[in-house]
């Protein structure tokens, strides 16, 4: 059970793009996320720069319209480690406003708080925080004045329920998990209701998740039973496929609507690999009865060290770009709408 329940974990993680591959004798030194727009795509609207000291991080640029400079200070005491974020933001070259973040972790380097600091004329002046649990879990959230969240789990680790109270209201968020399973787990099923300050439900939405002998998600099914104000329209199909290997390699998601009596395809996404490594994400849409790529990513490595080098977006509709290798490839050397790119040291 406790390892079908990782794997679930671990596929979300995935398929939400999140790279685990990083070998810890190579340390980060630079990280770089480069947005481009405007009609010919070539001018920056947003550059951030990461920058590392010893694997830790040690300062960030953020150029937005306005820019954004944060520097960082790591404290090693006997019983923790605090790692100080002061952040500085200028609108046209003037000082807007500074913020500060004290994250503590265990010696372990596991996050136990995080709490928010505003500069004042008094000085700093703390504004909210952000408690964890043993596994690094929140468990509270606290914005000052304005809300506040208390989290809950299970004894596997699993997020069970949110209560949410927001300026004098006391509203809270159920999730109830029922697992199906005869020898293995075969099934998960998650209900998301939500209740206002006199315990009265107001809306309900339920996910169905199928899984196979190795507990990866092959289906995922939301429905809102009652058609109320609920995170999902109608109903939402979504199928998964894996090859020899157990890599996901395609993604489909039909929907139906209130009116509807079957599911009709709407998205998909195919996952292309290299060496066990994630090369492409190909997303299309059906429209005029066939599938149209809308948006790719591409990613870059150093295949020796499985290292994530570089991820580029590019955003617009192409025919036939799957049956087209030479297009698909002369594509992928224009302008891209975002660039990602890492650096290491030994």
């Amino acid at each position: 059970m406790r390892r079908s329940v990782v794997n679930i974990i671990c596929l979300l993680l995935f398929a939400a793009g999140v790279l685990e591959c990083t070998p810890s004798e190579y340390k980060p030194v630079d990280y770089k996320e480069i947005h481009y727009f405007g009609v010919d795509e070539s001018r920056i609207d947003r550059h951030t720069r990461y920058f590392y000291m010893d694997g830790i991080i040690n300062a960030k640029t953020d150029v937005r319209y306005d820019s954004t400079y944060t520097e960082y200070e790591t404290r090693r005491y006997d019983d923790r480690i605090d790692i100080v974020e002061i952040s500085w933001n200028y609108l046209h070259d003037t000082l807007s406003y500074v913020i500060k973040t004290i994250k503590t972790y265990s010696l372990d380097g596991v996050i136990e708080k995080a709490t928010d600091y505003s500069l004042s004329d008094t000085g700093w002046v703390e504004t909210g925080y952000t408690t964890y649990n043993a596994s690094g879990q929140k468990t509270e959230i606290v914005g000052y004045g304005m809300y506040h969240y208390w989290y809950s789990y299970d004894s596997l680790g699993q997020y069970i329920g949110c209560r949410y109270r927001y300026l004098g209201t006391d509203s809270y968020l159920s999730i109830d998990t029922v697992i199906f399973s005869n020898d293995r787990l075969s099934a998960v099923e998650t209900t998301t209701q939500w209740y206002d300050g006199n315990s009265i439900p107001r809306t309900t939405s339920k996910a169905l998740y199928k899984l196979d002998r190795q507990g990866r998600i092959i289906q995922k099914e939301t429905v809102d039973p009652d058609e109320t104000d609920s995170l999902y329209y109608g109903r939402v199909l979504i199928t998964a496929r894996y090859n020899r290997r157990g890599q996901l390699v395609s993604t489909t998601t039909s929907s139906m609507a209130y009116d509807e009596t079957d599911y009709r395809f709407t998205e998909k996404t195919v996952y292309r690999y290299h060496r066990g490594l994630k090369t492409w994400e190909l997303y299309y849409k059906y429209e005029n009865c066939r599938w149209q790529l809308y948006r790719i990513y591409r990613y870059k490595y150093d295949v020796r060290h499985k290292l994530p080098l570089e991820r580029t977006l590019r955003h617009g509709y192409y025919e036939n770009v799957h049956n087209n290798l030479l297009r698909f490839i002369a594509i992928m050397t224009e302008r891209v709408d975002e660039r990602l790119v890492w650096t290491y040291e030994k």
